[in-house]
């Protein structure tokens, strides 16, 4: 009967029970959510700290939803999360492929988070993010995989190179994101994303040790001349 009312219930009775699972909340996406519920939801992580993944503009019908049927928050998702208490640094974005500047400033602002998924995103096919405007928009960007459904391969390394590779499509010019930047992107940025930072995402002591082995004596790492651009561009996992 109270959707919001069971989730902090099961929260409560699990959050403890296994240490290497965190929890999120995650409504569906802003146009499939009343304000009550959004508001609701941003006062239960406000008070656990917990994040807030929802999806946002992934495909075009989504975004014209927003535009059509949100006048009072201007067509913007990103202002109707806003206005629900949910911009702020516990937000992280899916896909954000249709974004507009003005939003972007919105979440560079807020410190809120976008998580791109460009390889489910060109299957589906939903379109291309702006990688390189929040990049330079100071948004903290993180990287998915989507689910199996949507991208066949839940493989990180096929993300990253499809990140450092799409920006040329509407940015042709030399410029971010570099392959230092899309490591970046894929570790530090990931775990800020979901509320991880400071607990991994780095190799530094105090850290979690969540580690991938890389052998330097395989073909796309001979000889070895950047160990950031062979991992983003040659390696396949």
């Amino acid at each position: 009967d109270d959707p919001v009312a069971r989730v902090r219930e099961q929260y409560l009775r699990l959050r403890d029970r296994y240490p290497r699972v965190t929890w999120a909340l995650a409504p569906t996406s802003p146009e499939f959510c009343s304000p009550a519920l959004l508001e609701r939801l941003a006062a239960l992580s406000a008070e656990y700290e917990l994040p807030v993944i929802t999806h946002i503009y992934e495909s075009r019908p989504m975004t014209v939803a927003g535009r059509m049927f949100m006048p009072e928050h201007g067509g913007s998702q990103v202002k109707y999360l806003r206005a629900a208490g949910l911009l702020n640094k516990r937000l992280g974005l899916a896909h954000s492929v249709w974004m507009l500047p003005e939003e972007s400033a919105l979440l560079a602002e807020a410190g809120a988070n976008v998580i791109l998924n460009p390889v489910g995103n060109l299957k589906t096919p939903c379109g291309v993010a702006p990688i390189r405007p929040y990049l330079t928009a100071g948004v903290n960007v993180a990287l998915g995989c989507d689910n199996c459904s949507c991208s066949d391969s839940q493989n990180m390394f096929q993300t990253m190179k499809a990140f450092a590779s799409l920006a040329a499509i509407t940015d042709p010019e030399p410029g971010p994101p570099s392959a230092a930047d899309t490591i970046r992107v894929a570790t530090l940025g990931g775990a800020r994303a979901v509320g991880l930072d400071g607990q991994v995402g780095a190799i530094k002591p105090g850290m979690k040790a969540d580690l991938q082995v890389i052998d330097l004596t395989a073909p796309p790492y001979v000889p070895l001349n950047s160990v950031a651009r062979q991992t983003v561009f040659s390696e396949g996992g």
